[in-house]
């Protein structure tokens, strides 16, 4: 039995994403073989990280960063402690922000592994975007050392740190000083200090490879026979009027609400045969748009139960689109953008229709065909249940994580 820390700088339970259920699933089952203790740091500011409510399948120990004086040193430096008293045979760095590098170079002397979960070390701003001013960051690489990009990148920073309102975000880029040249530097070193470097898509580890030659792709997952109590689609004409659902935070601009919804207007112009539901407290003005709300777990799976189509308009690259697996295993057919992630998890014409980001007219044609061939739905629904099981949360573990933490 080998003792396993992870170190997650950002986890709460209950979750508020996905990379959150991505430690929690994975760890869990980690602890049925091995000693498993999770760091992750709280603080007084209520900034959320820290709170776990209920039992997660493994020990958690709260680290409590000082009040003031944030800095590498009073955060890392606390969190180090922690775990090295704990002497682990393994540690995992899952999520964190700006800190992240300057925790593995920390720890490096015990080889950790590190997982990415957007491009947190690929992009100063926000999560790890890659994008900005509405576009995609295209043709610019936060590590390749040119003094221009520097200056790109360290301007996305410091206006994160005029502009953001997640405590977060803003206590991890004061603490790293993520707008300055060292940070880079200690992203770089970071990352080769990793015995292995986990990325969500080949876009990641086409960025990683050259300072972790290491560098694997292993996707997140999803609990596979929840889903399967979903009823299959109807191959034959349903009634009117046929259910997408748009799962997500569309009111944020990279998640592509505003292209979903001109592709939906055009379609509106021609027919009144759909609705929309969006998981959102307050949609867009719409007469084929219905605002559910935040979605729990069991909510979000009768969602999945009542829509005919799953739309995912992403203009950045996602870097997974849990969502879409999750639809594929619902049965649902997935149209999304054939970006990041997406343009693995969903095989265009197998699983689901895949379409340019920020195309409207594409997306609302590709909408349309379903809208027209309830067959074809169903086809893509049903072989999207088959491929999900690839992405199973036992399958996962069992093909990747048990070999490179057991």
């Amino acid at each position: 039995m080998a003792r396993v820390a992870i170190v997650d700088l950002l986890f709460r339970w209950p979750p508020d994403g996905g990379a959150r259920v991505d430690v929690k699933e994975i760890g869990a089952r980690l602890a049925r073989h091995h000693d498993v203790r999770l760091f992750v740091p709280r603080h007084w500011m209520r900034i959320g990280r820290g709170r776990v409510q209920c039992d997660v399948g493994f020990q958690v120990e709260p680290v409590e960063l000082p009040a003031f004086g944030f800095n590498v040193a009073s955060t890392v430096g606390v969190i180090e402690q922690h775990v090295s008293a704990f002497r682990p045979d393994r540690v995992w760095i899952a999520d964190g922000l700006h800190l992240k590098p300057h925790l593995t170079l920390s720890l490096a002397r015990y080889r950790p592994i590190v997982r990415l979960y957007a491009y947190e070390m690929l992009c100063a701003r926000r999560y790890g975007v890659l994008f900005r001013k509405g576009a995609r960051c295209e043709g610019i690489d936060r590590l390749d050392g040119k003094n221009e990009t520097w200056k790109l990148c360290r301007a996305c920073a410091l206006a994160d740190c005029r502009m953001l309102r997640s405590p977060s975000i803003v206590h991890e880029l004061l603490s790293a000083r993520a707008w300055g040249l060292a940070h880079r530097q200690a992203i770089v070193q970071g990352l080769a200090a990793a015995s292995t470097v986990i990325v969500y898509n080949e876009e990641a580890r086409r960025r990683v490879l050259p300072f972790n030659q290491n560098t694997r792709v292993v996707p997140s997952g999803v609990d596979t026979s929840r889903y399967a109590r979903v009823p299959p689609l109807a191959s034959e004409s349903a009634p009117s009027p046929v259910v997408l659902l748009a799962p997500g935070r569309l009111g944020d601009p990279v998640k592509g609400g505003a292209v979903l919804l001109e592709a939906c207007d055009r379609l509106w112009a021609r027919r009144t045969d759909f609705r929309l539901l969006l998981t959102m407290r307050r949609p867009w003005l719409r007469p084929y748009a219905e605002g559910l709300g935040w979605l729990d777990a069991d909510a979000l799976l009768a969602a999945y139960a009542r829509c005919d189509v799953c739309v995912v308009p992403a203009i950045w690259p996602e870097p997974f689109g849990i969502v879409a697996v999750e639809a594929m295993a619902a049965g649902r057919p997935v149209v999304a953008s054939a970006v990041g992630g997406l343009a693995s998890t969903v095989v265009d014409g197998e699983t689901g229709l895949l379409v340019p980001p920020g195309d409207p007219a594409a997306l609302a044609a590709a909408l349309e065909r379903l809208l027209d061939d309830r067959a074809l739905a169903a086809r893509l629904g049903a072989s999207g249940r088959d491929r999900a099981r690839w992405y199973n949360w036992d399958t996962i573990y069992e093909r990747e994580y048990a070999k490179l933490l057991g």
